[in-house]
């Protein structure tokens, strides 16, 4: 997906295949067309997007959980405590989640980790689909992926990205980043 960031067309969103071909939200459209050759491109719609992210929190809240917020731009965040068990376990409800939105033409993918900040990354940045992590393990399973994972300013990971810097394993051990007990999960 393209649109527009001030005066340049950037990339806003990548399905998975983009992703593992190199391209990121807010690279240049330019640089992405020359690092894929004969990239589809849609036109983004931030509104339409918006309302239909809205649409599917309430449908979410009135079938799985009473707890649920829009997890800008693209995803939602579910608390799933004390309701996972109703739905046959984490991993056979994101399996539902997932399915129910596939028949509606959704490509999905869903997440369940120690915190909102985890599960963002682990729903964002890895190539399965549905993804239930360990309890506690969450920032080993972190290390790999990049610094966009951690939800920071695409100007400060390029900085960070100057510096040497690529991976979250990167900058926790330089002691950058301190594990924290969650309270969301």
């Amino acid at each position: 997906m393209a649109g527009r960031a001030r005066n340049r067309r950037v990339v806003t969103a990548c399905c998975s295949a983009a992703l593992e071909s190199g391209l990121r939200p807010d690279m240049a459209l330019a640089k992405a067309q020359v690092l894929v050759p004969g990239l589809v491109v849609n036109e983004a719609a931030p509104q339409a997007d918006q309302e239909g992210l809205h649409r599917l929190a309430l449908w979410i809240l009135q079938r799985f959980s009473p707890l649920v917020a829009a997890d800008q731009p693209d995803g939602i965040v579910i608390d799933t405590t004390g309701a996972d068990h109703l739905h046959g376990g984490e991993e056979a409800m994101l399996e539902v989640w997932v399915g129910r939105l596939a028949m509606s033409g959704v490509e999905a993918r869903a997440a369940v980790a120690d915190s909102w900040g985890a599960a963002h990354a682990f729903a964002r940045y890895l190539t399965n689909p549905i993804f239930v992590a360990d309890p506690g393990r969450g920032l080993s399973l972190l290390s790999p992926l990049p610094l966009e994972a951690l939800r920071l300013p695409p100007a400060m990971a390029g900085d960070l990205r100057t510096l040497g810097f690529r991976t979250v394993g990167d900058l926790h051990r330089q002691g950058s980043l301190k594990a924290t007990r969650p309270a969301l999960r």
